[in-house]
């Protein structure tokens, strides 16, 4: 039968980002089509969207040669054939066939246990998680610290490095998961189509849905997740306001490139502040050095330093014009509209009570505090 190429495209497209990438695991891999309908799983995510032709027939086929071979073809429609065990696409002067494969997996619908429709909380809630997920765990084995824990009315992330708080205007009652960002990268694409989102607390899965019907629904992370809110200072703790009229993104991306041949985990520069000046320098080796002066406004009544490591500046470098440093508790605090970010300075681990020596940089020297020992924690109830 044939079927306009561009409209086949756009809705491949729409399922292709939970197409898998396991080759153990091959049903993963497929796209698979049950006459209107066009899904695909990854073991997580499932997504499912509508065709509006009838194809006539069921099957599997890989879904990644079949998108970028209809995307480099010039033609209107294309023609699509299922004979033997092979699925036929002719378009144009190109003629191809793909494997028929058995389709495994069923496009099951999850019935969120609680829903919000209303567009302006949805729209709070895709830039509030796509804010966050830069601070997520990228180690498999801390479970729910890989995704961004929603909880009703905030959003939290760690990486243990740095806390990221977002505060939706909306509390969204009953959601209280953490999501992954496969799932966060695919609602930030589709942020304007959005209609619904949920929770099933039952089955741990987060659901989707499109204005034009699609369906996605992915499994949320288990485990324990600390309310991260303990660790914001207490009100009146020591601490320096610091307001830069200087461009500081300008002046972190220049330390970060000084410092490229550094490990990523070793990179420090360093903050001296006092009144009206504020230098940052940064030591690659013993006779190579990188300092420069920032005009600032500054609060503190003598002179105020610590190190931090700049590719924890970089993810928030434009908000970093205005920012608190707690000198007792050595953190640095920067707070933008419903944004509040927390980096621990002279320190890499945000999340635990203890000290250790380590060596930062070229600084034999430096201790090393972990974040986030002691802190009320919170389970997230789903599975996976």
């Amino acid at each position: 039968m044939k079927v306009n190429r561009a409209e086949f495209v756009s809705r491949l497209e729409k399922v292709y980002p939970a197409v898998g990438k396991n080759r153990v695991v091959p049903g993963t891999q497929y796209l698979q089509i049950s006459r209107g309908t066009i899904w695909a799983t990854n073991g997580a995510m499932v997504i499912r969207t509508q065709f509006p032709a009838d194809l006539d027939f069921e099957c599997g086929v890989l879904g990644k040669p079949l998108l970028q071979l209809l995307r480099s073809v010039d033609c209107e429609n294309i023609e699509l054939i299922r004979e033997g065990r092979g699925i036929h696409v002719n378009a144009g002067k190109v003629n191809a066939v793909f494997a028929d494969y058995p389709m495994n997996y069923t496009a099951g619908v999850v019935t969120p246990d609680c829903t919000c429709n209303e567009a302006d909380t949805i729209s709070g809630l895709v830039k509030g998680l796509d804010a966050c997920k830069f601070a997520v765990s990228k180690f498999a084995t801390e479970k729910a610290l890989c995704g961004v824990l929603l909880d009703e009315d905030i959003l939290q992330s760690t990486d243990r490095q740095r806390i990221v708080l977002w505060s939706l205007h909306t509390s969204l009652t009953g959601m209280r998961c953490s999501i992954p960002v496969m799932l966060i990268d695919v609602m930030n694409r589709v942020k304007d189509e959005i209609s619904m989102v949920g929770y099933s607390a039952s089955t741990g899965r987060f659901v989707v849905v499109l204005h034009d019907g699609t369906y996605i629904d992915c499994l949320t992370y288990n485990g324990q997740f600390r309310d991260l809110r303990n660790f914001l200072p207490a009100s009146g703790s020591p601490s320096v306001k610091v307001s830069c009229a200087d461009q500081v993104a300008g002046a972190i991306e220049r330390h970060i490139a000084f410092l490229a041949d550094v490990e990523s985990h070793d990179k420090r520069i360093s903050f001296r502040l006092y009144k009206d000046k504020c230098t940052v320098a940064s030591q690659y080796t013993n006779i190579e050095y990188l300092e420069e002066e920032l005009k600032v406004s500054c609060d503190a009544d003598s002179e105020v330093g610590f190190d931090v490591n700049p590719l924890y500046l970089r993810d928030v470098a434009g908000l970093c014009s205005d920012f608190t440093y707690f000198t007792t508790a050595g953190i640095l605090l920067i707070e933008s509209g419903e944004l509040r970010y927390l980096v621990c300075a002279d320190s890499r681990d945000i999340t635990a009570s203890d000290c250790r020596e380590h060596r930062i940089g070229r600084d034999p020297a430096h201790k090393e505090r972990f974040f986030l020992a002691n802190g009320a924690t919170c389970s997230s109830t789903s599975s996976g």
